[in-house]
C-alpha cells in the first residue's frame, strides 16, 4: 500500500495522511511498512538525513495572512481616497488636470481597489477549502469546485449551488460575482452638466453717475437747451419700433454672455403716472337728427386746466363714423393745478386721450358714455439703487430702492471740496445767481459707498429737460375722415418735435406698448407707456454720461474726474464650464464588495485559527501529493495484485487530520 507523508516546508510543519477509504482494513500492513521506512531513514548517516528547514520571512508572512490584510485595507484606503476626491468636486468644474481626467482617475482607482479585493476574496475562499475539509469528511472533488469558485463568476456561482448558500464561503463568492459591476457603478459615480463660474481675470462694467450737469447750447438768458443725447434717447423711444428697445439699455461691458453686479447706485428719472378720469367731464348732446342719421356732439374736460377734447360722431342706420375727433389733448400744467401731483418740481403733464369710438346705437344721446381717459404724469429725478445683471446678452436689472428727497444747493466752486452748502431750498428756482450755480442734492441713507455719498443733478440741465419735456407734451392732435393735424399750445414748440411726438402717440406704434389685455394699441394706453418710455430714456443718458465729458457746462473738469463721484459699476463675469455632480448612490456596489471580501476573510482566519488548519489558501503543493503514478506497483495483500491508485476520484472521501 502506498502512502503519502508531507513534511517540508509546503505544509509547515503539519504532517498530513490522505487514505482511501476501502483501504483502511489494511492498516496492519501499511503501519509495518512506515516502521521499515522509518529504521531505514534512521540507519542513514547524518550526511544524507533531511532537516526540516526553518520557515522563510515570506512563509511567515503568508501564516499570518499579512498580504491579505494589506490589500483589503489599501482597497479601503482607496475607496475612502475616492469619496473624498469626489465629495472635493461634487459641483465643481472638471478639473483640468494636465496628464490625467477624472474619468480616468476613477478608472485607475477603482482597478486597484477591486484587484486588491478580489486577491484578499480569493485567498479567503482558497483557505476556507481547507476548512471545509477539516470539518468532516467530504468529497475530493470538492476541491476542484473551490479552485474554480476563487478563479472567477462562474465558479463562484457553482460554489453557491454545491453549497446551497449554507457555507461561509458563500459570501467570497457573493464577493467575486458581484466585482463584475465594480467598474460600472464606478463610472457612474460622476455626472457632467454645464454651469457657470466666475472669471477672475475679467471684468464687467455698467454705466452710473452720481452727477449730471449735460445740456445744450443757450437759447435766451440763463436757459438752455437740452443735450443731443438726450434728447435723441427720448426721441427714439417715442417714435421706434424695436421691440429690443436699445434706447432704454445703458452701456455696460459683458466680456461673456452672462454677468452679475453687486447692487449699483445711480442717478436715474423716474415717471409717476395716474388715472384721473374720474375727473371729467363728459357729455352728449345732439347736434342735428333726421330720420336716416345723427349728428352727436361728445366732450370731455378738465375744469382746473381748463383741457377739453370733442368728438362729432355721426350715426346712421346701418353705419357709425367720427366725422371730426380733437381726440388727443396733452397739456403741461403748475403744481397748482394739478389734481394728483401737487409737488411736482416743475410741471405736472395731463392727457385727454379717446377710446375707440363704438357704435352707439339704442344708447340715449343723454346718458353720459365713457369714452375719453384722463391722465396726469409727473417727472422727477431720483437715486435708484438697483441689481444689474445680463443673462444670454440680454441687459436687465431688478429695483431694490428708489430715493427722490432732494435739496436745492448752491455751490463755490472756490471751495476745494468742489461743492458747498450755501442755501438749502425746497423751491423750485435759484435764489439769486444763474442757474449754473446750483444743483440739486439727493444724500439717499443706503448709498454707503463711500459712506454719506451725494448725487448731484445740476439746475441747468434739470430746467432744460423740463422745458424739452413741457414743450413736447403740449397741445392736441386732430383728424377727421380726409384730413389731420396738430395744434401746438406752448410758446416755444417750434425748439423740438412735439408735432411728430402727439402723432406718434395717436397713431403710432410704439414698441412695448400694446394693451396686454387686448393686445392692441389703444392710444390711453399708448400715453401711459410712452410717458414710461422717456424716463428708461432719459436714465439711460445720465448713466451713459462720461464723467471725464459731461457735455457743455461751467464745472471745471476736474469736477467729474472721481471715480467716487461717478463712473461705472464694476461686476463679474461669468463664463460656462462643465460642472461634475457626484451621484453617491453608485457607490454602494463597490462598498457592498468590500465589506463581503472583509468579512470573508476575517472568517476565513477565525475559522483557521478555531480549527487549526494549515494556512495553505490557494497553494497547489498540498495538493500535489494526492497524484500517484499508474506504474507503481500498488501490491496488497499476498496475491500482489496491481491497481490504480485513484480507481474513481468521485468514489474517493478523504479528511485532513493532524499526525
Amino acid at each position: 500500500m502506498s502512502r503519502m507523508s508531507v513534511s517540508s516546508e509546503n505544509a509547515e510543519g503539519f504532517v498530513q495522511e490522505l487514505l482511501p477509504l476501502d483501504d483502511r482494513a489494511s492498516n496492519d500492513d501499511t503501519e509495518r511498512n512506515e516502521d521499515t521506512e522509518s529504521e531505514e531513514e534512521q540507519s542513514r548517516p547524518p550526511s544524507i538525513q533531511h532537516d526540516r528547514p526553518k520557515p522563510s520571512t515570506a512563509q511567515k508572512i503568508g501564516a499570518y495572512f499579512v498580504w491579505e490584510l494589506v490589500t483589503i485595507v489599501l482597497s479601503a484606503g482607496i475607496l475612502i481616497a475616492l469619496v473624498i476626491i469626489l465629495a472635493a468636486r461634487h459641483n465643481k468644474p472638471q478639473p483640468d488636470w494636465r496628464y490625467v481626467s477624472i474619468n480616468s482617475l476613477i478608472s485607475w482607482m477603482t482597478t486597484i481597489s477591486r484587484a486588491c479585493i478580489l486577491f484578499s476574496v480569493s485567498e479567503a475562499l482558497g483557505q476556507l477549502k481547507w476548512v471545509w475539509f477539516m470539518q468532516s469528511e467530504r468529497p475530493i472533488h470538492g476541491l476542484r469546485t473551490f479552485d474554480e469558485a476563487s478563479r472567477g463568476p462562474f465558479g463562484a456561482l457553482g460554489l453557491i449551488w454545491a453549497l446551497r448558500g449554507r457555507h461561509f464561503a458563500v459570501l467570497s463568492s457573493l464577493a467575486m460575482i458581484l466585482a463584475l459591476g465594480f467598474d460600472p457603478f464606478a463610472q457612474n459615480l460622476v455626472l457632467y452638466h454645464q454651469g457657470s463660474i466666475y472669471n477672475l481675470t475679467e471684468r464687467a462694467y455698467t454705466g452710473d453717475t452720481s452727477r449730471y450737469n449735460a445740456y445744450g447750447g443757450p437759447f435766451e438768458m440763463d436757459a438752455f437747451l437740452v443735450e443731443p443725447t438726450l434728447k435723441s434717447n427720448v426721441y427714439n423711444s417715442l417714435f421706434s419700433s424695436d421691440g429690443d428697445m436699445p434706447w432704454s439699455i445703458p452701456k455696460y461691458s459683458c466680456p461673456s454672455s452672462n454677468c452679475t453686479w453687486d447692487p449699483v447706485t445711480s442717478l436715474e428719472a423716474r415717471m409717476l403716472c395716474a388715472n384721473i378720469t374720474e375727473f371729467l367731464v363728459q357729455s352728449c348732446h345732439n347736434v342735428s337728427e333726421t330720420d336716416s342719421a345723427r349728428l352727436v356732439n361728445c366732450t370731455a374736460s378738465l375744469a382746473q386746466s381748463e383741457m377739453q377734447a370733442w368728438a362729432l360722431l355721426n350715426y346712421t342706420k346701418s353705419s357709425f363714423h367720427a366725422d371730426k375727433i380733437r381726440g388727443l389733448v396733452a397739456q403741461a400744467v403748475e403744481p397748482s393745478v394739478a389734481l394728483v401731483y401737487k409737488n411736482a418740481t416743475r410741471n405736472a403733464f395731463q392727457f385727454i386721450a379717446p377710446w375707440e369710438f363704438k357704435d352707439f346705437s339704442g344708447i340715449s344721446v343723454t346718458r353720459q358714455v365713457s369714452i375719453w381717459e384722463a391722465t396726469e404724469c409727473s417727472f422727477e429725478p431720483i437715486v435708484r439703487r438697483f441689481q444689474p445683471s445680463v443673462r444670454d446678452n440680454i441687459y436687465s436689472d431688478r429695483t431694490l430702492a428708489i430715493w427722490s428727497d432732494r435739496a436745492l444747493v448752491q455751490m463755490n466752486n472756490t471751495d476745494d471740496d468742489k461743492s458747498t452748502i450755501g442755501s438749502i431750498s425746497s423751491s423750485s428756482s435759484s435764489q439769486g445767481g444763474n442757474d449754473t450755480e446750483f444743483e440739486w442734492q439727493f444724500r439717499p441713507p443706503w448709498a454707503t459707498t463711500p459712506a454719506n455719498k451725494t448725487f448731484h443733478y445740476g439746475l441747468a440741465a434739470e430746467k432744460a429737460v423740463a422745458k424739452f419735456l413741457r414743450i413736447l407734451f403740449s397741445g392736441y392732435y386732430w383728424r377727421n375722415q380726409t384730413h389731420e393735424g396738430y395744434q401746438p399750445t406752448a410758446p416755444d414748440a417750434a425748439l423740438y418735435a412735439s408735432s411728430d411726438v402727439l402723432q406718434t402717440l395717436d397713431r403710432g406704434d410704439l414698441a412695448g406698448c400694446r394693451d396686454p389685455v387686448s393686445y392692441q394699441l389703444s392710444v390711453p394706453v399708448k400715453v401711459n407707456c410712452s410717458m414710461q418710455n422717456v424716463a428708461r430714456a432719459i436714465s439711460k443718458t445720465f448713466r451713459d454720461s462720461d464723467p471725464l465729458n459731461p457735455g457743455n457746462h461751467d464745472y471745471p473738469s476736474s469736477d467729474y474726474s472721481d471715480d467716487s463721484e461717478s463712473g461705472a459699476g464694476a461686476g463679474r463675469v461669468e463664463v460656462n464650464v462643465t460642472f461634475i455632480s457626484v451621484r453617491w448612490q453608485w457607490i454602494a456596489l463597490p462598498v457592498l464588495v468590500w465589506v463581503l471580501g472583509a468579512v470573508a476573510l476575517a472568517g476565513a482566519i477565525w475559522k483557521t485559527r478555531r480549527r487549526g488548519a494549515p494556512r495553505w489558501k490557494n497553494d497547489p503543493l498540498p495538493l500535489l501529493f494526492l497524484y500517484q503514478d499508474e506504474s507503481e506497483d500498488g501490491r496488497r495483500g499476498e496475491g500482489g495484485e496491481r491497481r490504480r491508485w485513484v480507481p474513481n476520484a468521485d468514489l474517493l472521501k478523504v479528511k485532513l487530520g493532524h499526525t
